[in-house]
């Protein structure tokens, strides 16, 4: 089961995932509905809503349970390193450009393109696993979510 946190409307990932964390820590340190404490686990996932203003503008922690994208693809970077805007932008990028020329670069590519009427936004997510206290070996995804 995943549990998430309502959107949290922000420009910037770090602020999105800070306060969507302190939500799911006080969740997994027992202020749920049976003020148990839950062994927190990895990965967390950040669903992250592209906008005209913004890359992160609507960005969602995974305390209530919650569906994974319903698309049928997902195609995946990892990467090292802190997680913030720059490094999420850069692998995104760097994933988009790795299927250039493929079979599957129109629909990747179909589906990340900003429309002025937002209603062919679609989202990427990125996944942490590793704790927000540990700087060194850190493994982080991005994913790129299509049909």
């Amino acid at each position: 089961m995943w549990v998430s946190t309502v959107p949290i409307n922000s420009s910037s990932y770090k602020d999105a995932a800070g306060r969507g964390f302190r939500i799911l820590y006080s969740y997994f340190q027992g202020n749920n509905d049976q003020s148990a404490k839950i062994t927190m686990t990895a990965p967390v996932l950040t669903n992250i809503i592209p906008s005209i203003n913004g890359p992160f503008c609507n960005s969602q922690l995974q305390a209530h349970p919650i569906k994974l994208p319903k698309h049928k693809y997902v195609v995946v970077r990892r990467f090292g390193g802190l997680m913030d805007d720059t490094s999420i932008s850069t692998q995104a990028s760097a994933l988009k450009k790795s299927f250039k020329n493929s079979t599957w670069e129109s629909a990747i590519i179909f589906n990340y393109k900003i429309s002025d009427d937002h209603r062919s936004l679609t989202y990427m997510s990125v996944a942490g696993y590793n704790s927000p206290f540990q700087n060194e070996n850190r493994i982080n995804k991005v994913l790129l979510w299509f049909d």
